[in-house]
């Protein structure tokens, strides 16, 4: 399975049309307002149009000079997010981003965009016994410290409703063989650390000879996320936080067998697992995920106790492709919230390019079954409908 990718990605640059837009502006540091030069400035098409043709459209870009100007010609008309990066520099959030309609033999000049300064937090997860951890998954946090608004199974608490979460700042970033990871472009602020356990190879987080397996903590080592310490970031300097200690708890296994309504098995049908409470609009796209075999069978490990919905999605073949076919892992993989159509289940769209098939797994298509956790799971029976052709 391809690593998640929460950036838009692809291979063919987007036509250039006749009537094509010019685009221009100014990045400047948000607070001194001085230029910034070499900023790279991306036009990103909008997530619906990458989803429906995701080899048809790539992110145009073009490089800030001395003065801190872009100039992006022969746009195509459409809905964009313009937004600018420089290492160094808050990661392409805030000020630095924006919606712009491109109008056909339009002309904007007066995009004007902000970069923050930014500070890096470096530090290491390890085991309780001080072993480093590789492949582990730490992300930085902000906002409030209280029960989420979702019941988080493993997290040790109740998920009691609230308005206050913790939100993630940017994508996470894995530990190196030594356990160390470090987190750059983090806007100034205070934030909270959190590690999931490793998610390559599929049995990395289970704790060896045990029947225990590695569950998301919060710094320095704590599955309640009320008792997580704060860090204070400030812009340009290195913030290392020591230890973050990843916690286990008991483990359990899902199998089960997905089938049509007459009852065959469903290859190629992604399996995952989120919370009960997670609302149908909106369901997380998690690393607690299985394929179908050839008979419609899976198996989903490391799972803690916790009530749980399982959610099978059939897989809508999108192109095929035999040129990339011998490839083990070729094309792209995105990911967007929101169901469009069908809405059974709402939630996420992932797409995905392997061995030269393009698939897509629309949560509106699937199926949710909730499944109460707290010992092994054998012989879970799913029913899913026919995906709709599009």
């Amino acid at each position: 399975m391809l690593a998640t990718c929460f950036l838009l990605t692809a291979v063919a640059q987007a036509p250039v049309a006749a009537s094509g837009a010019f685009v221009s502006g100014h990045v400047l540091e948000a607070d001194s307002r001085l230029p910034v030069a070499d900023a790279t400035v991306t036009l990103l098409p909008p997530p619906d149009r990458f989803q429906l043709d995701p080899e048809a459209f790539r992110p145009l870009s073009a490089t800030t000079d001395a003065n801190g100007r872009f100039v992006l010609e022969g746009v195509p008309p459409l809905r964009y997010m313009i937004r600018a990066r420089k290492a160094g520099f808050a990661d392409g959030s805030g000020r630095a981003a924006r919606p712009l309609t491109v109008t056909a033999g339009g002309r904007v000049d007066d995009i004007e965009l902000l970069l923050e300064p930014a500070g890096v937090i470096v530090g290491r997860v390890v085991d309780t016994r001080g072993v480093p951890i590789e492949r582990a998954m730490v992300v930085a946090l902000r906002g409030a410290v209280a029960a989420e608004s979702l019941a988080r199974p493993g997290d040790g608490h109740t998920g009691t409703p609230t308005a206050r979460t913790l939100v993630a700042v940017r994508a996470g970033e894995q530990t190196n063989a030594g356990g160390e990871f470090q987190l750059d472009e983090i806007p100034p602020g205070e934030y909270y650390l959190r590690a999931m356990p490793p998610i390559a190879p599929r049995d990395g987080g289970q704790v060896a000879g045990t029947s225990h397996t590695f569950v998301r903590t919060y710094y320095p080592g704590t599955q309640d996320q009320s008792n997580a310490v704060a860090l204070s970031v400030v812009a340009g300097l290195r913030v290392d936080v020591g230890d973050l200690v990843l916690m286990t708890a008991d483990s359990f296994r899902i199998t089960g067998r997905v089938v049509d309504e007459s009852g065959r098995g469903v290859a190629d049908v992604m399996v995952r697992l989120v919370p009960a409470t997670a609302p149908s609009a909106a369901l997380p796209m998690t690393m607690d995920r299985a394929e179908t075999d050839a008979d419609g069978a899976f198996t989903l490990d490391r799972v803690v106790a916790g009530d749980y919905a399982v959610v099978a999605v059939p897989a809508l073949v999108l192109r095929r492709d035999s040129r990339n076919s011998a490839d083990p892992d070729t094309g792209s993989v995105s990911f967007q919230l929101g169901g469009t159509r069908f809405a059974s289940v709402g939630g996420s769209i992932w797409t995905e390019s392997r061995n030269g098939i393009t698939r897509q797994y629309r949560d509106e298509f699937g199926t949710r079954l909730r499944v109460l956790v707290d010992a092994d799971v054998p012989n879970l029976h799913v029913v899913v409908r026919p995906v709709p052709v599009p």
